[in-house]
C-alpha cells in the first residue's frame, strides 16, 4: 500500500476526531453543530480556524483555551489520534482485502466516526445522539439495498434482534435496566453487522462491561447505585467486530470442534 493513502487516511481521520469532539461538546452544550463554528465548552467562545488543527492545537495552546484559559483535556488528542489511527488500519485492511474505495469501505469509516461520537457523548455525559444514528440507519439501509441486497435479510433479521433485545429490556424495566437511546444503538449495530455477527458483537459488550464494573467496584470508583454509560461498550465492541468479526467467531467457534 502506497504511504502516501496510510498518510492521507490517518491525517482524514484525525480531522474527524476533531469534529467527534466538537460534536459531543456541542451537543451536550445544546448547540447545533450546523449553526456556528466549534467553541470552547468551558467559555462558550468560537475557537479560531487556527486553532483547529488536529494533532497540534493541542501543544500550540500549551493544553489551554486561548481565551479563558480552561485547560484542556486528553481526551482532544487522543480522539483525534486514534480516529486516524483506526481509518489508517481500516484503509490497509481494505487495500489487502482488494476492497480499496468502495462502499464497504466507507461504511466502514463512516460507522468509524458514528461510534466514536457514541462512545464519547455516552461516556462523558450520557447522550445519544438518535437523530444522528437514525439518519446514518438511514443512509446505511439504502446503501446495502443498492449495494449488497442479497444480505440486506441478514440484516434486517440482526436489526430485530439488535433493536428488539434492548426495546425488550427497556419495556420489562420500565427504563430502569438501560436507556432509550440503547436501542437505537442496537437497531444500528444490527443494520451495521448483519446475522450472526450482532449475537458476537452484544456478547463481547456485556463481557468487557461487567469486567470493567467489578474492576472499578473493587476501586471504589463507582457503586451499584451508579449507572453505566452501556453505550460505549456497544460502539466500542461493534468496532472490534466490523474490524475483526470473522477472525474472532472462527476462533470461538474452533473450541467447539
Amino acid at each position: 500500500m502506497p504511504i502516501s493513502f496510510f498518510g492521507l487516511a490517518f491525517v482524514v481521520g484525525g480531522v474527524l476526531g476533531s469534529f467527534v469532539n466538537a460534536f459531543t461538546c456541542q451537543m451536550h452544550s445544546q448547540q447545533s453543530i450546523t449553526r456556528g463554528r466549534s467553541i470552547c465548552c468551558a467559555c462558550a467562545r468560537t475557537i479560531a480556524w487556527y486553532d483547529l488543527f488536529p494533532f497540534i492545537n493541542f501543544l500550540w495552546l500549551r493544553k489551554r483555551c486561548r481565551f479563558c484559559g480552561h485547560k484542556i483535556s486528553w481526551q482532544y488528542p487522543v480522539v483525534e489520534w486514534l480516529t486516524g489511527f483506526v481509518f489508517a488500519g481500516l484503509v490497509a485492511l481494505h487495500w489487502n482485502r482488494g476492497s480499496f474505495l468502495t462502499s464497504s469501505m466507507f461504511v466502514e469509516l463512516g460507522a468509524t466516526v458514528l461510534m466514536a461520537i457514541i462512545f464519547l457523548s455516552d461516556l462523558k455525559y450520557q447522550l445519544i445522539p438518535v437523530k444522528l444514528i437514525l439518519t446514518i440507519s438511514g443512509l446505511l439501509f439504502i446503501i446495502f439495498l443498492l449495494t449488497s441486497s442479497a444480505s440486506i435479510v441478514s440484516r434486517l433479521v440482526a436489526l430485530s434482534i439488535g433493536g428488539g433485545f434492548f426495546y425488550f429490556q427497556y419495556l420489562v424495566s420500565s427504563g430502569r435496566w438501560i436507556g432509550s437511546g440503547d436501542i437505537y444503538v442496537g437497531i444500528f449495530m444490527g443494520l451495521l453487522l448483519g446475522w450472526p455477527h450482532i449475537l458476537t458483537a452484544l456478547f463481547l459488550a456485556y463481557v468487557v462491561g461487567a469486567i470493567v464494573s467489578l474492576i472499578l467496584l473493587s476501586l471504589g470508583k463507582k457503586t451499584l447505585q451508579n449507572s453505566t454509560p452501556f453505550a460505549t461498550y456497544l460502539a466500542a465492541s461493534t468496532l472490534v467486530i466490523m474490524i475483526a468479526g470473522n477472525n474472532i467467531l472462527v476462533w470461538y467457534l474452533s473450541f467447539f470442534k
